[in-house]
């Protein structure tokens, strides 16, 4: 057997074996025989006939590990485009947070002075809360919807923002009496524990409605009681003016003849008053002095001068008439 014959055999070996490729058997076989041996070996060689072995396809372990890559990439890919978005998202958020109404009702209390239940709210939200209207049992105060007929405070609420909210209780006074059952005068024990009753049974439900139509409530078991008391007379409410005054002290003229008494009034009632009359024993007196005015704000003090002759030792009833018809008495005696 030449070297030539040799290699060749030996390349086959190696093909067979998956050694080689296809490809290198080629090539390395192309170059062994296209190598120059000697005369006697060309001739044996190319007088043998060529009888090349089968070939067998190399097994393709590079297209797996290549798929393998691909896939690994692909993965990586959606892990980091996941990754991304959720990093997106979560700045985005942090940026721009999202819109939420929220109004919480810490409390409420009853404020007899003024005739009203004191709501203290707090927004918990993140955006600013707007109070439109105010219900209690689904129905609006009995007058136009509006601050002054039936409610007064904070309206508009920010973030984190604390107010307080008046509700009137004469506001919401028609809600019972369509149900409130008959007194009589004087009521019978029947019809007096039907009204307890009555009251009891009443849900208070008061609601606060939001610009953006959310609605928040709140239950005052307590409003009703409230609301009888005061339609019963057993409260006095500001927004039940009343009109009074009082004399505090009298003057008489002291120039040696009793000509005129000066009483000094206040206005102690809740309304203001206009002092229109005077009367002296049930008599209307025409030169009557009023200083500063005639007109008292509550709280408020003035002089009145009564002048006419007054008789020494002798007792006299003083009666001031208001513009409303009311009468004030005060006596004195004259010195």
């Amino acid at each position: 057997m030449s070297e030539k014959e040799f290699k060749i055999k030996e390349l086959e070996r190696l093909f067979s074996e998956g050694k080689v490729t296809l490809e290198q058997y080629l090539d390395a076989r192309a170059k062994i025989e296209n190598s120059q041996p000697p005369l006697h070996e060309t001739e044996q060689f190319s007088s043998k006939p060529q009888n090349l072995p089968p070939q067998r396809e190399p097994p393709r372990t590079f297209q797996a590990n290549e798929t393998r890559r691909s896939y690994r990439k692909i993965v990586l890919g959606i892990v980091l485009s996941l990754i991304i978005l959720v990093a997106g998202f979560t700045v985005w958020g942090y940026l721009n947070p999202l819109r939420a109404e929220a109004l919480t009702i810490e409390s409420y209390s009853m404020k007899l002075t003024k005739g009203a239940v004191l709501f203290r709210l707090k927004n918990t939200g993140n955006t600013d809360v707007r109070i439109s209207e105010v219900k209690m049992n689904g129905y609006l105060n009995q007058s136009l919807p509006g601050w002054p007929q039936g409610w007064n405070g904070t309206t508009l609420f920010q973030p984190q923002q604390t107010g307080s909210l008046y509700v009137y209780v004469a506001s919401y006074f028609y809600v019972f009496s369509a149900s409130m059952p008959h007194l009589s005068s004087p009521p019978s024990q029947t019809e007096v524990n039907n009204f307890y009753s009555w009251m009891e049974s009443i849900n208070s439900t008061f609601t606060f409605v939001t610009n953006t139509q959310r609605q928040y409530n709140v239950k005052v078991p307590e409003f009703a009681v409230f609301v009888m008391l005061a339609w019963m007379g057993s409260l006095t409410f500001t927004f039940m003016k009343t009109e009074e005054l009082k004399v505090i002290s009298h003057t008489w003229d002291n120039t040696g003849t009793v000509d005129y008494i000066d009483l000094s009034v206040k206005n102690t009632g809740t309304e203001t008053l206009t002092m229109s009359e005077v009367r002296v024993n049930d008599l209307t007196i025409s030169n009557v002095i009023y200083s500063p005015s005639a007109t008292l704000n509550p709280g408020s003090y003035a002089t009145i001068q009564v002048n006419r002759s007054f008789a020494s030792g002798v007792e006299y009833e003083f009666a001031i008439i208001t513009a409303t018809g009311n009468r004030y008495t005060y006596v004195a005696t004259a010195p």
